[in-house]
Parts: structure tokens; sequence; C-alpha cells
């Protein structure tokens, strides 16, 4: 097996864990996989969101908004969709 698919297996590992752990709504057993998983893949936005998720209930809000405000960044603003007719974008920014 080699190290790039043993880290992914990893990373998977510690994902799933984690997410099985906020669903069955043990915060603090979440965060603890949820960070071992992101040491695997520190840029995947998926995790990244789950953990600023764990982070707000546990009320870290700073640490929730900051790793939210990253994920928009790796993004690149993909995740914006428009609002109504007038095309008002979920930003507040509306086009010409």
């Amino acid at each position: 097996m080699s190290a790039a698919v043993s880290r992914n297996d990893e990373f998977l590992f510690h994902l799933h864990r984690g997410s099985a752990f906020l669903m069955a709504g043990d915060v603090h057993g979440a965060k603890v996989e949820l960070e071992h998983a992101l040491a695997f893949q520190p840029q995947d936005a998926k995790s990244q969101d789950l953990l600023a998720g764990v982070y707000f209930r546990l009320g870290l809000y700073p640490r929730a908004i900051e790793i939210w405000e990253e994920i928009v960044g790796i993004a690149g603003g993909a995740w914006q969709k428009p609002l109504g007719k007038r095309g008002k974008w979920a930003t507040g920014e509306w086009l010409s």
C-alpha cells in the first residue's frame, strides 16, 4: 500500500468517524476525529465545514467563522447563488 493511499485511508477513517460522532450528538468526539482527518488533508472543504459546525456548537464562534471564511476563499465564490428575480446575490451585491 502506498503512502498516498494510506494517508487517504486515514483521512477517510477519521472523517467518517467524526461524522458518526456528530450524528450521535457527541461534538467533543467529532472535534477530535475531524481535527485528525484535517491533519491528513488540511484543504478538504467538506471536512473544514463539518469542523466549523462543531466549533460553532461548542461556542468557539471566532474559530468557526475563520474556517468558514477560509472555505469561501478556497471555493472562489462559487458557492454564491442568485436570490429572486432581481439579481441580488447571497453576498448582498446587486448585479447591473
